[in-house]
């Protein structure tokens, strides 16, 4: 088994996270080229900075409601669109440990959170839109995973201090991640 991403070397490092999202547009090919670019370029400042490759996982049978399966909202069609089956994932996920590159997944659901324990993500992400999803933050605080980035763009002061709170009850290692939630 690898060696787990330790919060405490981000003392030393700063941690730029290189986010492929859906953007491997549901196509195995692609995905890798995105990790390989990111690689070539990051390789070369490896002695300043820690890089993580970011994911996006989420439960598609249950993520999206069976009535707009079908419908044509630009959100729902690109989560469709872009799904990968568990060898496409596992192959993207070799890629990013073979660059010597830190995997980092956020997921949207908790079907998703054991899914990124499964597959052995060093950092679980939590969205600035999930800071206050309880059934999503009380599923994460209970598993097994230590490492916890929180964008918290669009939380409030009190969600921030409710969630932070409530994941250091937990033991977890967490970092927080000032975003803009523009995109």
């Amino acid at each position: 088994m690898k060696d787990m991403f330790n919060f405490d070397n981000l003392r030393s490092k700063e941690l730029i996270v290189l986010e492929v999202a859906n953007n491997h547009q549901g196509d195995l090919k692609h995905g890798i080229r995105l990790i390989d670019e990111f690689s070539l370029v990051s390789r070369k400042y490896f002695n300043d900075f820690d890089f993580a490759i970011k994911f996006q996982y989420r439960d598609l049978s249950t993520f999206v409601h069976k009535q707009y399966i079908d419908s044509d909202i630009k959100y729902v069609k690109r989560f469709l669109e872009t799904k990968l089956n568990t060898e496409e994932w596992k192959t993207l996920i070799k890629r990013v440990e073979e660059s010597n590159l830190i995997t980092m997944c956020t997921p949207f659901d908790e079907i998703s959170v054991d899914n990124v324990i499964k597959d052995d993500f060093e950092i679980l992400k939590i969205a600035s839109a999930s800071i206050d999803d309880w059934p999503l933050v009380e599923k994460i605080g209970k598993s097994s995973h230590k490492n916890i980035i929180a964008s918290v763009g669009g939380a409030s002061i009190e969600k921030i201090k409710r969630f932070y709170s409530y994941m250091k009850n937990k033991e977890k290692n967490i970092a927080l991640n000032y975003c803009v939630s523009l995109y």
